[in-house]
């Protein structure tokens, strides 16, 4: 039995290694990107009654942060700019049990600095 926890607990270990080596890098003209949740807006009182199921409706645009870069990219934009991008063009994928988010270098509408 002894034994057994020993195994148990090296998969354990090997399951974390796993977890810390796999990196995802993005290809064919794809930027690795991270939303950037915008903050909600104070609600303000109104007559208007509205379901409790509602929901705004969706920006069309995002900002985002830029995490990596395909190496075939042509566009003008460093790790760690932060971009406009079209919301609906971002793509979503799980590698393992982390999410990463994807947008084709053609969709990025600007990129945003501080003056």
């Amino acid at each position: 039995m002894g034994a057994l926890l020993v195994t148990h607990a090296a998969m354990q270990n090997v399951d974390k290694i796993k977890e810390v080596i796999m990196k995802f890098s993005p290809r064919n003209r794809h930027l690795l990107v991270e939303i950037i949740e915008e903050e909600p807006k104070e609600k303000s009182k109104s007559s208007i009654l509205l379901p409790e199921d509602y929901k705004p409706k969706d920006s069309a645009h995002s900002y985002v942060r830029i995490r990596d870069l395909s190496p075939d990219c042509t566009i003008n934009i460093s790790k760690s700019d932060m971009a406009l991008v079209e919301t609906r063009m971002l793509t979503e994928l799980e590698v393992g049990e982390k999410a990463y988010h994807l947008i084709l270098e053609n969709y990025v509408l600007g990129i945003v600095t501080r003056r």
